[in-house]
């Protein structure tokens, strides 16, 4: 018995000497874990750890990355700009109007009335584009895609302001294409650019000075794309609208067609004269059809001066705007009269039916 007593203490120190080398064992384990781990991470990143402490080494990259992300540091500011408009902008600001477009872009974001739809509105002569839209129209009816044969008859000021009742796009030109060598041949709708990312329809004034900018970054095929569109529409609508809804049906936009188009042609000469000259002829027919049945005839021609001006073909409150954006102006006559507001703006817009 007093030898156990006195091995007892004895193995009582193995067990807690034991004990503690475990412990260290495996805090030395964790520690040289967590520091593989960070020297991994820190490689990574080109640093490295040694006898003579850290070191930051220059990580070897392909020549062209590198040259483009110092530039990024050094290059001029409005050449940046410039670049990202060129590479980046363009592209992203570009539209089509086609089935692929229609349910957003057919919806007027200004439809004020009870139950706003896509809506499409084709020139009664264009069959091939009816019949598309029709088919889109079929092939997808949860769009509700209203499709509207637009008769040239109703290009009166108060054709126009019958359209408000039930607003949309206005068609512009469509190409085909295949997708592969042989294969079906597919309609699309002609490429132009919008003046912002919220816009889905073509501006008149805007695609004119952006094509500026477009030659420039020789993105001729917009360019083309654009006069097309420009050409589509005083042949089919009789003007090139401030864009091409219903509801700027009655307003004109500068004559700059014949310039841009020249431009074109300057560009295009060398390359792809034919083309270009068949493209310019196209133009010049269209411009000078605007000439006479716009600028040089009522209401824009000013009979007694003998010069051109804007001016509108709308009758009453433009569609366009917010219900309330004239009440302040029209409350007071309709009080005079006894009318409610909203009566009063339907007399006013629509004079002939009191």
């Amino acid at each position: 018995m007093a030898l156990l007593s006195k091995l007892i203490p004895l193995v009582l120190l193995f067990l807690g000497l034991a004990f503690v080398a475990f412990i260290g064992f495996a805090a030395y384990t964790i520690a040289t874990d967590i520091a593989d781990k960070t020297s991994k991470k820190m490689e990574k990143k080109n640093v490295s750890f040694g006898k003579e402490g850290m070191k930051i080494g220059v990580k070897e990259v392909k020549t062209e990355n590198y040259v483009d992300q110092t530039q990024r540091l050094t290059e001029n500011s409005v050449q940046r700009l410039s670049k990202l408009i060129k590479d980046s902008f363009w592209s992203n600001l570009t539209r089509r109007i086609d089935a692929i477009s229609i349910e957003k872009a057919g919806i007027d974001p200004k439809d004020w009335t009870s139950k706003p739809r896509p809506r499409i509105y084709v020139p009664l002569c264009c069959r091939d584009q009816i019949r598309y839209y029709e088919h889109v129209a079929r092939e997808r009816p949860h769009l509700r895609l209203d499709v509207q044969i637009l008769n040239p008859h109703r290009f009166t000021p108060e054709g126009i302001r019958d359209l408000n009742d039930a607003p949309g796009l206005l068609a512009l030109g469509m190409e085909t294409y295949q997708n592969e060598v042989n294969g079906p041949t597919h309609m699309r709708g002609l490429p132009f650019v919008v003046p912002g990312d919220r816009f889905d329809e073509m501006y008149g004034w805007d695609s004119c000075i952006e094509s500026i900018g477009l030659i420039v970054d020789n993105r001729l095929d917009l360019v083309d794309a654009t006069v097309k569109n420009l050409c589509f529409c005083i042949k089919h609508y009789g003007k090139i609208f401030s864009a091409n809804r219903t509801s700027y049906m009655g307003r004109s936009q500068p004559p700059f067609l014949t310039d841009i188009a020249l431009r074109v042609r300057e560009e295009k000469r060398e390359r792809d004269g034919e083309k270009a000259l068949e493209s310019l002829r196209e133009a010049m027919h269209a411009a000078i059809k605007e000439y006479y049945s716009v600028w040089m005839a009522p209401p824009r021609l000013d009979h007694l001066t003998g010069l051109s001006r804007y001016r509108p073909e709308g009758i009453g409150v433009p569609p366009e705007t917010e219900t309330s954006h004239f009440t302040h102006i029209l409350k007071p006559f309709a009080s005079k009269h006894g009318m409610k507001e909203k009566a009063f703006t339907e007399a006013y817009n629509k004079p002939e039916s009191e």
